[in-house]
């Protein structure tokens, strides 16, 4: 019964969660910062890794990026919830971690670049420590050879859970701005050194993004463009 029970459970979750996204989405007011450098990107055909904070997970998916999209997404139980809402608004995953599954996942995950998809991770995920960039995002881009492109979710009006990830929900009519920062390339050749530069540069950057969402939201508003980047 339990088991039966679990299974109803991940069947309706994922419905109920793109259902939620599908409001937001819709009653969210919705700007783009540094939409020019998703669209620099997109515009000259070449795939990207969108790399952003577990914790922003939820709207990031409605950010304005073209498909098809695949997702490095763990294999621990809530992973496959996330997994089957993903697949609700046309991407794929690839399930594994930096802790857990990792190699086969960075091979489907380079395997799907290859066949023309764009990817998506979460550096800190999937258990933390939070904001704390992993290697695998690095170690993703020099195995793909497609740039990273740092992206956040920040909203001045949210539900923060208190899971180790602070999950974030914005809430209805609230305000919301997707932010893209330059890509960032790492060649193949990158040595230990290179790569440890480049994870603290992500790291850096991906912090400074979320600091300024709670910091600065006013800015980042009035700054940001209210059409959606081009896909």
């Amino acid at each position: 019964m339990a088991t039966e029970k679990r299974s109803i459970s991940g069947r309706i979750l994922p419905i109920v969660a793109s259902g939620l996204i599908r409001i937001l989405d819709r009653t969210v007011r919705l700007r783009w910062l540094g939409s020019e450098n998703l669209d620099a990107v997109q515009q000259g055909g070449q795939n990207f890794i969108l790399a952003f904070w577990h914790g922003q997970i939820l709207m990031m998916i409605r950010s304005g990026f073209r498909l098809p999209m695949t997702a490095m997404i763990s294999q621990h139980r809530d992973g496959q919830m996330i997994a089957d809402t993903m697949a609700r608004f046309g991407a794929t995953a690839a399930r594994g971690s930096t802790t857990r599954g990792g190699s086969g996942a960075v091979r489907d995950m380079v395997r799907a670049a290859r066949d023309g998809s764009n990817l998506a991770i979460t550096p800190d995920g999937p258990r933390g420590p939070r904001h704390v960039a992993q290697p695998g995002a690095i170690a993703l881009a020099r195995a793909s050879g497609l740039p990273i492109l740092p992206a956040a979710f920040v909203s001045d009006r949210k539900f923060v859970a208190t899971s180790w990830d602070r999950f974030e929900v914005p809430y209805p009519f609230s305000r919301g701005v997707f932010w893209f920062e330059a890509p960032m390339k790492v060649e193949r050749s990158a040595d230990s050194d290179e790569q440890e530069r480049l994870r603290y540069d992500l790291e850096k950057t991906l912090q400074r993004m979320a600091a300024a969402g709670e910091e600065e939201f006013e800015s980042l508003w009035l700054r940001a463009q209210s059409e959606r980047p081009a896909t």
